[in-house]
């Protein structure tokens, strides 16, 4: 009996202080960079095409890893393509002019959107970045993509 006295008082000590510490967590913005925001959704997936004007291998714009700006028929768009080091071992590269095509999904950044790049094809080179879920394949060994991928998802621009 002696012994309930102690463990009941840290105990609410504990309630106490993690009870207002949760409440201060749930109001607190979600970061970007998880947020379910910028999440990969199968069921809006689309096709962009056009011609690059940049690629960044180490882009620190969020999400992080490599970025392409594409120029489309209806402006320009930020297309994210995981990790550089993924696309080098797969010697798959992007320069200024090139002409390209994207499977993947537009996802919203706070007001600014990221096309998240599921396959990427360019000329005759084509490589697969992510699932079908939308999980990076980075981690996984390289994967070479068919063309019959980019016929699966509807033609559409940037939303």
């Amino acid at each position: 009996m002696k012994f309930r006295t102690p463990i009941l008082g840290i105990c609410t000590t504990f309630a106490v202080f993690l009870v207002p510490g949760i409440s201060v967590l749930a109001q607190q913005p979600r970061d970007e960079a998880t947020s379910r925001s910028v999440a990969y959704s199968p069921t809006r997936e689309t096709i962009v095409q056009g011609s690059v004007l940049s690629y960044t291998e180490n882009s620190s714009a969020l999400p992080i890893g490599a970025h392409a700006t594409i120029q489309t028929a209806t402006g320009t768009v930020d297309v994210h393509l995981g990790p550089g080091s993924y696309l080098r071992a797969n010697q798959f590269r992007l320069t200024p002019g090139d002409p390209v095509r994207f499977v993947g999904t537009l996802a919203r950044r706070g007001k600014e959107a990221v096309f998240l790049a599921r396959a990427a094809q360019s000329g005759s080179r084509a490589i697969t970045i992510r699932t079908a879920q939308g999980f990076l394949l980075a981690r996984n060994a390289p994967r070479a993509s068919s063309k019959e991928q980019f016929g699966q998802a509807r033609e559409a621009g940037p939303r």
